[in-house]
């Protein structure tokens, strides 16, 4: 007989209200005379380079996170199988997975997460918009941990950053860096390269499901920007 094959479901979620989203909605001409001006000194309330959530974006994402796990139950059995996150790895998508996924964390559920690159926004290249552009991911995952403690988050968020702090070991401090010709001015790409990112992130999942092939994957999470 052959082998049997394995269907497992894909689900993509956005990131919840980023600070960068409120500062655009309340007034977006002074975010575009900003989006291309590196601001990473600004306090993390006033900062777009890899920005975080709001606190109503955390909250949004908390008061979720039942659901989440509700969604992936069959009935009387719980949640079967692993679930695998795959996560962009910016500060507002990373807050995203921690808290929409906490209770599915603390259920006891098989959780296994991966840091991937191939899951970020872009909208222009090879110079992104500011908010679109990374920090090492040191640096990223002291201010997650703080934020999620001034918010109170629940345990389960913290063992998931725990986790995905474990997967982006071996990420390179420039992880986001894409190099430029002398004089090359950034274009917008968001529509022209849809399709070679969408084929860069099937990539990447089907890698990931690979080095997960021990696991009974039932279902994959892609934690982006879309």
């Amino acid at each position: 007989m052959g082998e049997e094959r394995r269907i497992v479901a894909v689900f993509a979620v956005r990131h919840a209200e980023s600070v960068a989203n409120r500062i655009k909605n309340a007034d977006p001409l002074a975010y575009y005379k900003r989006a291309m001006l590196d601001d990473v000194d600004h306090a993390s309330s006033d900062r777009l380079r890899d920005c975080i959530l709001t606190r109503e974006g955390m909250q949004a994402s908390l008061d979720k996170s039942a659901e989440a796990k509700g969604g992936f139950e069959t009935a009387g059995k719980g949640v079967e199988g692993c679930t695998l996150l795959c996560v962009s790895p910016m500060a507002r998508t990373i807050l995203t997975a921690c808290l929409l996924y906490s209770e599915l964390q603390q259920s006891g559920a098989d959780v296994k997460v991966t840091l991937e690159p191939s899951c970020i926004e872009s909208i222009t290249a090879p110079h992104d918009i500011v908010e679109d552009i990374g920090r090492p991911m040191s640096v990223v995952f002291l201010e997650v941990r703080d934020v999620l403690r001034e918010f109170d988050a629940p345990a389960g968020a913290f063992t998931l950053l725990d986790k995905l702090e474990v997967a982006g070991v071996g990420l390179d401090d420039l992880w986001w860096f894409k190099l430029a010709a002398p004089g090359q001015l950034p274009v917008r790409v968001l529509e022209s390269g849809a399709d070679e990112r969408r084929q860069a992130m099937s990539a990447a999942v089907s890698a990931a499901l690979a080095r997960h092939a021990a696991d009974d994957v039932r279902r994959v999470v892609i934690v982006g920007h879309w």
